[in-house]
């Protein structure tokens, strides 16, 4: 997967791309590579950067110290998500979310989003993708050898 910032929004694209080396059909020389991309569909990892790089993301948690729920707040609420549009992705209510919230807040010893954010950048959670969030897909891209 690579991921890069495009646009004038600057918002991130993140594609899956298969690679492979292009060879010269008498020589067996590699001259070039092949690539096929497949764009990732998943709106929820398409979120704007403000010139951070983000170069990859953790599909583990980079530390145990979170229950999946919480893991799955802490993905939603560090793309600035309110509590209200996290529950209904989450299928809870806005004051559930923000209970776990503040029980991810005591863990981590912080007090407020601002001082969680950078907590999170210093421990890796704001690369974190929760797995479950993810598609599968493969498609065969199949050439004319003519």
């Amino acid at each position: 997967m690579e991921i890069h910032c495009y646009g004038r929004e600057k918002l991130i694209q993140p594609y899956f791309f298969d690679k492979y080396p292009l060879y010269h059909q008498i020589t067996r020389e590699c001259i070039g590579s092949i690539f096929h991309a497949r764009k990732v569909e998943n709106v929820s990892l398409q979120k704007q950067l403000c010139g951070k790089s983000l170069d990859y993301f953790l599909f583990y948690p980079p530390e145990p110290i979170f229950t999946e729920g919480e893991l799955d707040v802490i993905f939603f609420v560090l793309q600035n998500m309110s509590s209200k549009v996290i529950g209904r992705h989450l299928g809870l209510s806005h004051r559930t979310v923000e209970n776990k919230l503040q029980g991810i807040y005591q863990k981590a010893g912080v007090h407020c989003l601002r001082q969680f954010s950078e907590y999170s950048r210093h421990t890796g959670f704001d690369r974190y993708v929760p797995q479950k969030f993810l598609k599968p897909l493969s498609q065969l891209l199949m050439l004319d050898a003519g």
